[in-house]
């Protein structure tokens, strides 16, 4: 890098840094601005912490964790996230392990010595004497966690309010668990045959469509027969069924919205209620990823999967969301994209304040992300964006300029960039200003345009092209994953705050 360079890096650190006051609570900010990477740095509780303790183990150190996790990298593998789900209901001391999986990356020759294979989950278990174990298979695992573990975290007991008493026995207990077990493996396998079956053209066939729709049918059954409780095996507590099944009925739901539009909810109330129940748990919305991501995800795991003639219009709308996320609105359940095309969901008194709250935490995590990653975030988005538009578009002057070897023009348009992320975070930081529930574009065009003049007016005469600026801009809200980058009411709110800069920059022009 040259002195000039490195001066206008220096420029962006200052700028950058200033903004970290604005994080609060600062958990949202896990690394400082300074101290960049190439990655992004999620900010699940269990990125955060190699060793998961929790609070009620403190006594809990590095060395005396029985369990490390091996697990994928950007939490899309179900069976990675199954398994990672009864450890943090159990709340037992585990460490965790980023593992790329095939279809995204190599993995560790270190971990390939351990596990030829290369296939995830793995949980290695640390014997007290200086032994360890090797064990794959996400069913293996769980059910040798339950082995293990002590009575207390049992997933599967009426002693821990898992199941219900009106089961009578463990016996009892166990029988009903295995045939729930054996109807997620029934689903799964309809599932996938009514998804990718004949290279993913299976929508016309009418026999994959019932077998998928009566083994979704025998879910629903088994969730009517404990009317007491929204759980499957009737218990207060959730069990180690509902973490088996919540991944898959999680992309189950997903992509027959995208691929089929069908939603597997309506006239299925008792896995409707099931679903609700899931999402009030913050383990679980921790490690949730939204219909768009798995839409873009899972092809590369499991092969082809097409849209259905009749999906075209639900996929489209689920595609435009991030163009039309508003910041502090409440984004619809994702369900109703089937119903109705609305940009948000309407709240009640008794909810306001509750929503205010998630929204607010909501804003402060976008924020965190983005501050702690924007070197990453703006090379991203400029890198990618001059390679979707090199054949033409707003970039094609730009790329001409950078290949005839002058990259004056490239530095403004990234240092411009710079100032549109950090007028974003500033959005999304006015929780005063820009109240939470919120719904007049107009006012956060508004705050954006000052926001934009300020920090662009820092740049010190920088050639600034707002065209170029928008169309990066642009690339980085359809590029957010979750829960790869933040969570998902999270990720709605960053696209809103980057939806908020792309008009102010048009009421610039």
């Amino acid at each position: 890098m040259s002195s000039v360079g490195e001066q206008r890096y220096a420029g962006e650190l200052r700028r950058w840094g200033a903004l970290e006051p604005l994080i609060v609570p600062q958990k949202w900010l896990p690394k400082s601005s300074s101290n960049q990477h190439e990655e992004y740095i999620p900010l699940r509780p269990w990125m955060l912490e190699a060793d998961r303790t929790f609070d009620s183990a403190s006594d809990s150190t590095s060395n005396s964790i029985k369990f490390t996790l091996y697990r994928d990298r950007y939490y899309w593998c179900p069976y990675c996230q199954r398994v990672q789900l009864q450890l943090e209901l159990k709340r037992v001391p585990y460490r965790i392990q980023m593992i790329n999986m095939n279809c995204y990356g190599s993995k560790p020759r270190e971990f390939l010595s351990k596990v030829p294979s290369g296939l995830l989950p793995v949980l290695e278990v640390h014997n007290a004497d200086g032994t360890s174990d090797i064990v794959t298979e996400s069913m293996d695992i769980m059910l040798l966690l339950e082995d293990l573990c002590p009575a207390e975290t049992s997933l599967l007991s009426i002693a821990t309010n898992t199941a219900a008493s009106a089961l009578g026995s463990q016996e009892a207990v166990s029988n009903f668990a295995r045939e729930c077990l054996q109807a997620e493996r029934q689903l799964a396998g309809a599932w996938l045959n009514y998804l990718r079956g004949n290279n993913g053209r299976n929508f016309s066939n009418r026999g994959a469509q019932l077998a998928f729709e009566s083994a979704l049918d025998q879910v629903e059954h088994l969730l009517s027969t404990r009317s007491e409780s929204r759980w499957f095996l009737g218990g207060a507590q959730p069990s180690l069924i509902k973490c088996v099944y919540a991944p898959f009925l999680e992309r189950v739901e997903a992509t027959m919205l995208y691929f089929r539009g069908s939603n597997i909810r309506a006239q299925r109330p008792r896995l409707a209620a099931w679903f609700d129940a899931m999402d009030e748990l913050s383990l679980y919305r921790n490690s949730k990823s939204d219909v768009r991501t798995h839409a873009r995800a899972l092809p590369p795991q499991i092969g082809r999967c097409l849209v259905a003639p009749n999906a075209e219009k639900v996929a489209q709308t689920i595609e435009l969301r991030p163009t039309r996320s508003l910041l502090g609105a409440v984004p619809p359940p994702v369900a109703l994209c089937v119903e109705v095309d609305s940009k948000s969901a309407t709240v009640n008194t008794t909810q306001e304040k509750e929503k205010k709250k998630e929204l607010d935490e909501a804003r402060m995590e976008a924020a965190g992300a983005l501050l702690a990653n924007w070197s990453a975030v703006v090379r991203d988005a400029l890198s990618h964006a001059h390679s979707a538009e090199k054949r033409g578009g707003v970039f094609a002057a730009l790329n001409k300029t950078m290949e005839s070897g002058s990259d004056k023009r490239s530095e403004d348009v990234e240092l411009a960039l710079g100032a549109a992320f950090r007028a974003a975070v500033r959005l999304l930081t006015s929780l005063e200003r820009i109240p939470s529930g919120r719904e007049e574009p107009r006012v956060l065009a508004d705050a954006a345009v000052e926001f934009l003049a300020e920090e662009m007016g820092a740049l010190n005469g920088a050639n600034v092209m707002q065209e170029e600026v928008k169309s990066a801009l642009k690339f980085a809200r359809e590029r957010v994953c979750t829960p790869r980058d933040m969570r998902i009411l999270a990720a709605d709110q960053y696209q809103g705050a980057l939806n908020a800069v792309i008009a102010g920059l048009d009421a610039m022009s």
